[in-house]
């Protein structure tokens, strides 16, 4: 059996595609919840003095702004990761969907 041969499952399977598009939704709900957090940490992002005179050389308003932008980048790539997988699970449930008898002969399975 090499690469993108097509194998029967074994036993059968069966799908219930509107439970991925659920799925689907929550993944996207993550993904904005990330995105409006992105949003508030950005808000404050880089502000000089934020810390009052005392921060002279700026160094805890240095470390917020350190810790802003890595914490936008990390909310970033979690709501690009959310809306990715929920994509992902609509095709997979489209996929399923559109699947049916007329595609058995190419899992050997009788018709």
């Amino acid at each position: 059996m090499g690469h993108g041969d097509p194998v029967a499952p074994g036993g059968g399977f069966s799908v219930e595609a509107q439970r991925l598009v659920d799925a689907a939704s929550r993944w996207d709900d993550i993904g904005s919840k990330l995105t409006t957090a992105r949003d508030h940490v950005s808000a404050d992002f880089d502000l000089v003095g934020l810390f009052g005179i005392a921060d002279a050389l700026y160094t805890a308003s240095s470390k917020h702004a350190d810790f802003n932008a890595a914490m936008v980048t990390a909310l970033d790539t979690g709501a690009t990761a959310a809306g990715l997988l929920a994509d992902g699970l609509v095709e997979t449930a489209n996929d399923y969907a559109g699947t049916d008898t007329s595609v058995a002969d190419n899992f050997g399975v009788p018709s």
